[in-house]
């Protein structure tokens, strides 16, 4: 929405200014959205997907030329994480999480995310739930969201409320996915989730669904991760097992995701935009 706004407010005149669009997610419209958006995109003076997927749908559902939109990654800032895994424990609202999380049965799996649908919480609790007993320690989930009580009930349905642990927001989710034994993506769709490459920076094995789109961009083949099918609760749990069985810690070159390569790709981006003339009916 704030997209569109911007370049209605360009076209009518009242903001007089280059306008690059960022794209942080699948665009997926009805035909009429999609045509009258795709008017206005190609209106802008750059189109950014924050992945390789993210662009492909810019270019199927808003038909804008393949060689318009261009794909700048999000960043990870692997040295501030690196150096926060190691702080002393934290707290909130004055509760000493680090000693909570000390007590916990293991092994721990963990995700991380807003409690919205599209994260598909509920996909993790059905696959935990699944679990051999021996991998049923505890499920940890950091976020906050309109789905926390649905959540809550479905665990109480499936039975493992006691192995599960939601403490909210926290300030500092990277010491968490550092000790945890999994880190777990269940979403239905994404961007370019940072959450990965920040689970990657803690060198915590992973399994994440193979959704459009990020997850394979990111993860490929690498070892110590794992892909599975969206939707499949079975097929999460299968890859948590083995994980637990097989834990290999992931060691990822992630110096293409520095904030100093990225900021350098956006500000090509922008001397572009300004090396170029305005669209035209701008």
């Amino acid at each position: 929405p704030m997209n569109i706004l911007i370049l209605v407010l360009r076209g009518l005149g009242i903001l007089d200014a280059r306008v690059i669009v960022v794209e942080q997610s699948m665009v997926a419209l009805g035909q009429v959205k999609s045509w009258a958006v795709g008017v206005l995109y190609r209106r802008a003076d750059a189109v950014v997907g924050v992945s390789s997927g993210v662009s492909q749908s810019l270019v199927d559902e808003l038909a804008l030329p393949p060689m318009s939109v261009l794909t700048v990654n999000n960043p990870v800032d692997t040295d501030r994480i690196r150096t926060v895994i190691e702080a002393p424990g934290p707290t909130s609202d004055a509760t000493p999480l680090a000693s909570r999380w000390e007590k916990l049965p293991s092994p721990i799996v963990l995700t991380a995310g807003r409690l919205v649908p599209e994260k598909a919480h509920g996909d993790l609790l059905t696959a935990f739930a699944a679990l051999p007993e021996h991998h049923r320690g505890t499920l940890v989930i950091l976020g906050e969201g309109p789905l926390r009580a649905d959540l809550e009930q479905h665990a109480r349905h499936l039975g493992i409320s006691d192995h599960l642990w939601m403490p909210g927001f926290v300030d500092n989710p990277w010491w968490f996915i550092h000790r945890a034994d999994v880190f777990c993506l269940p979403s239905h769709h994404e961007g370019h989730p940072l959450i990965l490459l920040e689970a990657l920076a803690c060198r915590t094995p992973i399994v994440a669904t193979d959704c459009p789109s990020g997850p394979r961009e990111i993860l490929g083949d690498l070892p110590g991760t794992r892909l599975v099918p969206i939707a499949d609760p079975q097929a999460l749990a299968t890859a948590i097992s083995e994980t637990l069985d097989h834990p290999i810690r992931p060691d990822a070159d992630l110096t293409p995701y520095t904030p100093t390569t990225i900021a350098q790709q956006y500000a090509d981006v922008v001397a572009q935009v300004l090396d170029a003339a305005p669209p035209a009916g701008s």
